[in-house]
């Protein structure tokens, strides 16, 4: 199902899952994942192998069409359209658990993906994938997406005024030497992804100048076909919060909710039947089981007094009920914006 117009190029799909729609009836969720094992423990950016197999036979059994980069940005520019709900998948930074762990299922799927690197972690020493493995990838359905060249977090940007040779001399580096770095190595690169999605106007300016077609934050909402090419929102999937995913998945509204959760669950016996080798060996793998619903308390009823005094407050004077905590978000990641489903 997937294709190169030019021998150079980055895939494109040949036919989708659903019939194609008018751009502007098209959603995309735009997922974002970091790093997999079967036995290491479940992070925000470790996620459990059969965990992501799972997710991956969800959207086999589903009506939502996975689509490679290079369909997005048709698509984002009015050049093609896509069936009516679609799901991009991409993958940062490039731990090499994304070419023993990652890359075995999506192959196995046939899913296009797209992996943002940063050009420092690239062959050195430790967790990061080598060029051979990439490259590998690439001749099955990846397409390479620039990280910036050193993955500076938000603390570092900020301490240089934005109007200053420092920071101008930073964009360079950052944004437009990494996608120099990367198109002689790897042949193509046109998008560009945010360290823990934080930008600014200047980095818009410097990504237009150095021919990044689009830019992705961390920030949680569909994409519809009018978003900012430098602030594409994203949904963050960590290995330790599935509802994420379910969220990014749930085109259904409010009602949709249960159905999707429940599909998510039952993905699991197909899964473990298509891509078995995901599941073997695997430790680390999340009960995706639904809490039990809480049980409603009956109210107490207010005591009745005489003489016209009351023993208890008026109603409107108790204390409003609190929201529960909410888990702080990851130090590389902005702040989650509620949206509706």
């Amino acid at each position: 199902m997937l294709g190169k117009r030019t021998p150079d190029g980055d895939w494109v799909s040949a036919q989708f899952k659903q019939p194609v729609v008018p751009r502007e009836q098209t959603r995309v969720a735009v997922l974002g994942y970091h790093n997999f094992s079967k036995t290491k423990t479940r992070t925000e950016m470790r996620m459990s192998t059969a965990d992501f197999c799972r997710q991956m036979q969800f959207l086999k059994d589903s009506d939502i069409s996975v689509i490679s980069m290079q369909d997005f940005l048709e698509w984002r520019f009015g050049t093609r359209c896509l069936p009516e709900k679609c799901v991009l998948i991409t993958i940062d930074d490039g731990w090499k658990s994304v070419h023993s762990d990652a890359y075995p299922v999506l192959k196995a799927y046939g899913y296009p993906f797209t992996l943002f690197l940063y050009t420092r972690y690239i062959d050195v020493q430790g967790d990061s994938m080598t060029t051979a493995q990439i490259e590998e990838m690439m001749a099955n359905g990846a397409t390479i997406g620039s990280h910036s060249s050193n993955h500076l977090y938000p603390s570092k940007w900020k301490r240089y005024k934005q109007d200053s040779p420092e920071y101008a001399a930073q964009l360079k580096k950052e944004l437009a030497d990494s996608r120099t770095t990367l198109m002689n190595k790897f042949g193509n690169c046109s998008t560009y992804c945010y360290p823990g999605g934080y930008n600014t106007a200047p980095m818009h300016s410097t990504l237009a100048g150095a021919e990044y077609q689009a830019a992705f934050t961390v920030l949680e909402q569909k994409v519809e076909c009018e978003e900012s090419p430098y602030e594409v929102h994203r949904y963050m999937v960590f290995g330790t919060n599935h509802e994420i995913f379910r969220r990014a998945v749930n085109f259904g509204g409010q009602e949709n909710v249960a159905a999707t959760r429940a599909a998510i669950v039952a993905a699991e016996a197909p899964a473990r039947l298509f891509f078995p080798a995901a599941f073997e060996g695997c430790t680390n793998m999340s009960d995706l089981t639904p809490p039990a619903p809480k049980k409603k308390t009956a109210a107490k009823s207010t005591p009745k007094t005489t003489g016209g005094k009351s023993g208890a407050k008026a109603a409107g004077t108790q204390p409003a009920a609190q929201p529960a905590a909410q888990p702080a978000p990851a130090a590389s990641a902005a702040p989650r914006v509620p949206t509706a489903e």
